[in-house]
């Protein structure tokens, strides 16, 4: 591959709601670029950005992945990005490592749930994008209606750059609005007539062209008189006026097409090389580890080395596979770089240029280009490499904490052994995927932002390590208190001949303050239980309080206060006093009102306005209590605390009732009683299994 400068190299994402055709656009990029001589299918598998086993099975992309290629003097480095709701994070990481984005929207859904979102993170990272509105061939497909959603639902200026020629089964064509000239297609080559602009397409063109124009000379007060005296702009005022007017979020430049077909695409890609910037359009912030210091960096290929490490992919046979960004400098095979997100020395190895699944060897990557590292020794995603002289790194994208959770159980003792095993790297290809072992219900639980990524990494750790696992519903961390006082005896006694046990202890329990645990009263007078005895008590008891008493979850908030006791000189022992403390204790408890606690959860739910009654009948269903509301644009927020044991899943349904746009967090706030007749079901299911075990 040539060698390109700064200048001309275009970094974008291709985002976009799941099913909008961004793989397939991706494909025919290299299909109308050269790169490859025939187009791949999602359906079965051969696209060269969507390889996995699961990708191919689900039809879905799961990965991100990056195709370098060449289209007229510049070098696009482009990242196909996942759809899907539970991928999206990973989506908005990207973003935050690129200079632009192109939104792929159906012609024949227009804006949709997915596409909301991107523009989130488009705004949120002041990125320059542009939408592709394709399947323009699908029956129903409706170009200047697609382009009313956005402008209704996302805001801002939407204006078509590239015009159709028909829709549906007579889509044939486009118009560049610039050029004002029409493009026909003949067949699914990419073959196109250049001809003059249909008159029943003239003024529409005519009309997109002025909004260019306007947009263009807003940008500049002398562009903006000029324009306002009638006076036409120069082409090179033009294309300024443009690019700046795109730069800054005024214009969003609106193409459509047939990836299928390659109908559009090539003008789709003129639009990307002469209108998108370049990694010289943008300064990126960085940030100085030591001081923590902000650094505003101007792109330059000889300029101090920032690269920002974006994805990992595990594979087969090769590793880690770490996907990279050069925001500054220049990055060689063989050199010595410092990792200034941990503050350790690394050891660059190859470097590989990727088209999908195809990756090549290169002697560079110069700011702005994408690539790949492999055997790196101590980099992970979210990290940056500078050099140790000048270091410096990109802040770290944080994600939201996973949704939906399920308990895992290895199939066998053999399964188990191998979990354990490679349990740490499950997180290194997504951070939105936890593996943790509930110190509560001492269950293993899978976390993720929803169904189907769970599935996928159930899937990929069969296949990686032969494991076989079991899925259920997380058991709910309880916890027992109680709410009275109480005295009850511990008595231990077995004396029937030689060395026997005997040990009596009198213990008086107290309710404490939520959240202050447990709390060991020594009130022993006159040594009827010897002080070598008495730490055994304290041990017996907390022994005991991880067990519980009435449903098997961990006593807390309590004071047990020993205040009498007896021994013998002879049969007493440690081990003695602590079955008796135990004794005691569990006596004590039934006897001073135990009650159940529940966890309750902060909830932070973002619906659009017009979902809000079925949330909050919803939310009124689940036992929550409405805290608050707050307005956000098109959005709002509840706040609301919620039982945790309510929340199984909620975030399936919750996309269910809000057609994907509604999202959620939440963290644990505090523990509640439960209430009487939930706490009895409860209670009674843990007899019915002590029962079966004995």
């Amino acid at each position: 591959m040539a060698k390109y400068s700064p200048e001309q190299i275009r970094a974008f994402a291709v985002v976009g709601h799941g099913s909008t055709g961004k793989t397939t656009l991706v494909e025919s990029f290299l299909f109308n670029a050269g790169v490859i001589t025939r187009m791949g299918r999602v359906e079965d598998g051969s696209t060269r950005t969507d390889y996995d086993a699961e990708e191919t099975k689900r039809q879905v992309s799961i990965n991100s992945i990056p195709a370098t290629f060449a289209w007229a003097s510049t070098e696009l480095d482009v990242v196909d990005c996942p759809g899907f709701v539970d991928f999206l994070p990973e989506v908005r990481a990207v973003l935050n490592a690129m200079d632009a984005a192109v939104v792929c929207v159906s012609a024949q859904a227009g804006c949709e749930a997915g596409t909301e979102k991107c523009f989130e993170y488009v705004h949120e990272y002041k990125l320059p994008a542009l939408v592709y509105i394709g399947k323009m061939d699908k029956e129903n497909a409706d170009f200047d209606k697609a382009v009313k959603s956005l402008g209704d639902i996302i805001g801002g200026h939407f204006v078509p750059f590239i015009v159709p020629i028909g829709s549906a089964e007579t889509f044939q064509g486009v118009v560049d609005v610039l050029a004002s000239r029409a493009y026909i297609y003949t067949g699914d080559t990419g073959t196109f007539e250049e001809r003059a602009v249909p008159e029943n397409l003239a003024a529409k063109v005519a009309s997109c062209h002025e909004k260019i124009v306007e947009a263009a000379a807003e940008t500049d007060d002398a562009l903006t008189e000029k324009y306002l005296n009638g006076d036409a702009l120069s082409p090179e005022e033009l294309s300024k006026g443009i690019r700046a007017a795109i730069l800054t979020g005024k214009l969003i430049p609106v193409a459509c097409g047939s990836s299928t077909k390659s109908i559009g695409v090539k003008q789709v890609l003129n639009v990307i090389a002469a209108q998108l910037p370049s990694p010289l359009d943008r300064t990126v912030t960085a940030i100085d580890p030591n001081t923590k210091n902000e650094i505003q960096v101007k792109p330059a290929a000889d300029g101090d080395l920032l690269v920002q490490v974006f994805k990992v992919l595990q594979e087969q046979h090769v590793g880690e596979v770490v996907i990279v960004r050069v925001w500054n400098g220049t990055l060689t095979p063989g050199s010595l770089v410092y990792n200034s997100t941990r503050g350790e020395k690394e050891k660059v190895g190859q470097i590989l240029k990727v088209v999908g699944k195809d990756r090549s060897d290169t002697e560079s990557l110069v700011a702005g280009q994408v690539g790949a590292l492999v055997k790196l020794r101590v980099t992970k995603m979210g990290e940056s490499l500078s050099s140790e002289k000048q270091p410096m790194m990109r802040a770290k994208v944080e994600f939201p904490d996973p949704t939906i959770s399920y308990a895992v159980k290895p199939a066998s003792q053999a399964d188990q052994e191998k979990l354990a095993n490679v349990l740490t790297g499950l997180g290194a290809q997504d951070p939105c995927f936890r593996a943790y072992m509930d110190p509560t219900t001492k269950e293993i639980i899978f976390a993720a932002m929803g169904d189907v990524q769970l599935e996928i990494f159930i899937s990929r750790l069969k296949q990686k390590a032969n494991v076989t696992l079991e899925t259920a519903k997380p058991r709910i961390p309880y916890q027992e208190t109680i709410r009275g006082t109480a005295e009850a005896e511990g008595k231990v006694k077995k004396q029937t001949g030689g060395r026997g046990q005997f040990a009596v202890v009198n213990l008086r329990l107290e309710p404490l303050p939520s959240g202050k645990g447990f709390e060991f009263v020594d009130a022993i007078v006159g040594g009827v239980v010897p002080r070598n005895f008495i730490p055994a008590v304290e041990k017996g008891l907390l022994e005991t309080l991880p067990r519980g008493v009435i449903a098997g979850y961990p006593m807390t908030d309590v004071r047990v206060t020993l205040f009498f006791g007896k021994y013998h000189d002879v049969d007493s022992s440690e081990q003695a006093f602590k079955t008796a403390a135990s004794v005691g204790f569990k006596e004590a408890v039934r006897n001073a009102r135990p009650v159940l606690l529940e966890p309750i959860m902060n909830v932070l739910i973002t619906v659009p306005e017009e979902n809000m009654g079925d949330i909050i009948g919803d939310l009124n269903s689940r036992r929550g209590k409405i805290q608050g509301m707050d307005p956000l644009g098109k959005k709002t927020r509840v706040k609301a605390l919620v039982p945790l044991a309510e929340m199984y899943r909620y975030v399936t349904n919750l996309r269910s009732m809000t057609g994907g746009r509604g999202e959620f967090v939440m963290v644990h706030d505090h523990y509640e009683e439960v209430p009487a007749h939930l706490a009895s079901s409860i209670i009674a299911e843990f007899s019915k299994e002590k029962s079966a075990e004995e």
